[in-house]
């Protein structure tokens, strides 16, 4: 690429200080002959651009990188939908994390309506344990909106790297899951994706549950996207990821209420604890199936160390009918600040006994 071009488009993206323009413009006129890798490596090794910015500068056609007053740094994660970015917003140091929906999802009418269903839901909800909203837009027809950024990783990342959790970190983490829950349920909100994936473990050791895509209202006379009464699923998809789907959700994806999310939440927990989900297939429908009819794993099986309190509220949290789970995520909360309560000296004795062992 020729290195004016390459400059041509920092500017277009608004990705450094305009008299920093200018004195790059003025450094690649005067020298004799310019490398452009030698000059990509200077910016970001001098801070000005990232890795993943020369990266999009470079590429055949471009790759934009300002959407609204926000300057994309690096990509967090990609999904079926779109993709999340770290974002910070012009002449602003502060980072954000910003979700674009793709040019396909945006051909596409359900993926576009549970992409806005989750930018409303998200901007009605605050919480300590939710990741909040923090702005929304549209650039060139391409819906985006913009959240806290979570330094740290989600849970499911965690557990793949370091292995199953500690008692006292997985009962902890299903506290803070369980609040942000309960006030989402109190809002008239069934969350429908309750997974490892989407709970943030903060650098504070403090868990934040993103990603409101299959948010439902669950209120009287609301249709399911809260926006639009446009149909959200169509015949026989299944919406949300089979090995945390309640049995009922995957039947039919309107009827899954609080009661799913707190089936979810359970098999999450048996994910912490075993590092493995509680159902197993070799198909998707494999999988559905199990859920619906194998027995409830035991988590006192593959951990003996779990008191017999949380093995009754894991049973209690995957019945298989929602009517024999617990009514509520209060009810869930009050079990595992009970565990808590009881067990917690015990399990931080012996998470400073095996750090010494190790």
């Amino acid at each position: 690429m020729d290195v004016h071009e390459f400059t041509r488009r920092i500017e277009i993206n608004d990705l450094l200080a305009p008299d920093s323009v200018q004195q790059l413009k003025a450094d690649v006129a005067t020298a004799d002959t310019v490398d452009l890798t030698g000059l990509t490596q200077r910016l970001v090794k001098g801070g000005a651009l990232t890795p993943f910015q020369i990266e999009c500068l470079t590429r055949e056609p471009p790759t934009r990188l300002r959407y609204g007053e926000y300057l994309l740094l690096d990509r967090i994660g990609q999904g079926g939908m779109g993709a999340v970015y770290k974002v910070r917003r012009r002449g602003d140091a502060k980072m954000f994390a910003l979700k674009i929906l793709s040019m396909t999802s945006v051909k596409d009418i359900e993926a576009e309506n549970r992409f806005r269903r989750e930018v409303e839901a998200a901007s009605q909800l605050s919480h300590p344990h939710l990741v909040a909203a923090i702005d929304s837009g549209s650039e060139e027809d391409q819906p985006y909106y913009v959240m806290e950024y979570v330094p740290g990783n989600n849970l499911s990342e965690v557990v793949k790297t370091h292995g199953p959790l500690p008692l006292s970190t997985a009962v902890n983490c299903m506290i803070h899951a369980s609040l942000a829950l309960s006030y989402v349920h109190t809002n008239g909100i069934a969350h429908r994706d309750v997974k490892p994936s989407n709970l943030m473990l903060d650098t504070a050791g403090n868990v934040r549950i993103v990603d409101l895509g299959l948010a439902r209202l669950t209120q009287p006379n609301q249709d399911d996207s809260g926006v639009s009464k446009t149909a959200l699923t169509k015949t026989g998809a299944v919406l949300g990821t089979v090995d945390y789907m309640s049995p009922e959700q995957a039947v039919n994806t309107r009827k899954a209420d609080h009661r799913s999310d707190i089936y979810s939440l359970g098999c999450t927990l048996h994910y912490l604890l075993t590092g493995q989900a509680p159902f197993h297939g070799d198909t998707m429908m494999e999988v559905l199936v199990a859920h619906r009819e194998d027995p409830i794993p035991s988590l006192r099986a593959a951990r003996p160390e779990v008191p017999h309190s949380l093995e009754r509220l894991s049973q209690h949290m995957l019945a298989k009918k929602p009517g024999d789970r617990p009514r509520n995520m209060e009810e869930v909360l009050k079990g595992f600040e009970s565990l808590k309560q009881e067990h917690g000296m015990a399990w931080i004795m012996d998470k400073m006994v095996a750090k010494r062992k190790r």
